[in-house]
């Protein structure tokens, strides 16, 4: 199971609500997260999936995927997500997927 931090969950905590979730995202299955709509296509769920055994792998163990929001988004991309790892500074970007 991995933690995604979706465009919804984002803009739930610009409005006050959903606090916890939105700092660390919510847990799903890969198959969960393309189901509900979450990961827009199975292709870019398979390389979350190989991201995150690769960074565990590695022993990188907090980790969130983070979804871009429309404005953060490259003009060629239709879905992006940002692995990100906790660490002393917060959040932090180590993985880009677009």
């Amino acid at each position: 199971r991995l933690r995604f931090l979706s465009r919804q969950l984002q803009e739930e905590a610009a409005d006050g609500g959903g606090e916890g979730e939105a700092e660390t995202g919510r847990e799903m299955s890969l198959g969960e997260a393309v189901a509900s709509g979450a990961v827009g296509s199975e292709t870019m769920a398979y390389f979350l999936g190989r991201t995150s055994l690769f960074l565990q792998a590695c022993g990188i163990t907090q980790v969130r995927f983070r979804q871009h929001r429309a404005k953060e988004m490259a003009h060629y991309a239709q879905d992006c997500w940002d692995a990100e790892a906790l660490t002393s500074f917060g959040w932090v970007e180590i993985v880009g997927h677009a």
